[in-house]
This record gives structure tokens, C-alpha cells and sequence, in this order.
């Protein structure tokens, strides 16, 4: 019960991130609801860190429409969680840095650059050699924000996980 209500709040943290504090294009994302995911992922595990990208993701194309909704990008989204979940609770206890810039890696160049990029020219009908300059500037900036975000917020979640008992 404690999991879920926590990542019902992820949820809600990561449509305001993604959402509304954040500079959206129907090409171009950046914003910060990677540190909800990051948080569900790390206080509730790998299962609610997908639920909270995909819901998130669902959810936040429903109440503020960027584009065309496409459930593509909510598998995408999911992908997102799975990586959070995989490796933030762990990973970053074993690993430290180079987890979190494993995770920056993944996301940005792999499911945001790649994926991303083939499902908006599929979906929008755009050429995918236009999207690209765009996008790998997207990437690359968005991966240095993840990375010293992550850095920045996971010993925050550590003296929380210690203060709250969780």
C-alpha cells in the first residue's frame, strides 16, 4: 500500500516535470520527470518505476496534448521505467557515476535518439535525416541534465529512504 500510494505521487511529480515545467515540442523534449521515475524506481522498485513512465506518459498525453498521441511512445516511455528500475536501487550502490551514466546513455542515446526519433518520423511523416540535428542536440543535452540531476538527487533519496524508514 505504501508503494503504491508513493507512486501515485511519483505519477502526479512526473506529468508536472513532463508536463507543464518543461519545454515541449512535438520534436524536442526537455524537462525533468526522469527524477520522478528515478524516485519510483528507487523507493518501490522496478514494476512502479514502469508503471509511473508508462502511466505518467498516458496520463499526461491525455490532460496536455503535445501532438498526436501514439501508444508507441508509452512503450517507449516504459522502456524508460525499465532501465530506472534496473538499475537505480542497485546499480548506483555498486557502481555509483557509472550507472548514472549508463542510464543517461541508454535513455538518450538508445530509446530517446533512436527510438524516439524513428517513431516521430513514422508517425508524424517527417524525414528522418531533418529530425536529426534537432534531436541529437535534444540528446545530448538532456543526457548532461539526467546525469547531474541523478548525481544531485539520488543522495537526497538516500537520507530520505534513512529519515522516513522506507
Amino acid at each position: 500500500m505504501k508503494k503504491m500510494c508513493l507512486s501515485a505521487l511519483f505519477l502526479a511529480l512526473n506529468i508536472i516535470l513532463v508536463r507543464l515545467l518543461s519545454l515541449n515540442a512535438w520534436n524536442m523534449k526537455l524537462n525533468l520527470g526522469f527524477i520522478a521515475i528515478a524516485a519510483a524506481a528507487y523507493f518501490c522498485g522496478k514494476g512502479y518505476a514502469i508503471a509511473v513512465a508508462a502511466l505518467g506518459d498516458l496520463l499526461g498525453a491525455l490532460l496536455f496534448p503535445v501532438g498526436v498521441y501514439h501508444p508507441c511512445f508509452t512503450v517507449s516511455a516504459a522502456l524508460v521505467g525499465l532501465v530506472y528500475g534496473s538499475t537505480v536501487r542497485e546499480g548506483v550502490e555498486e557502481h555509483g557515476i557509472w550507472a548514472l551514466g549508463t542510464i543517461a546513455i541508454i535513455n538518450q542515446l538508445f530509446i530517446g535518439l533512436i527510438l524516439n526519433t524513428a517513431l516521430i518520423a513514422w508517425v508524424y511523416h517527417v524525414d528522418l535525416r531533418a529530425l536529426m540535428p534537432m534531436r541529437i542536440l535534444q540528446a545530448f543535452i538532456q543526457g548532461y541534465v539526467e546525469l547531474f540531476a541523478l548525481l544531485a538527487a539520488i543522495p537526497i533519496f538516500e537520507r530520505i529512504k534513512h529519515a522516513a524508514h522506507l
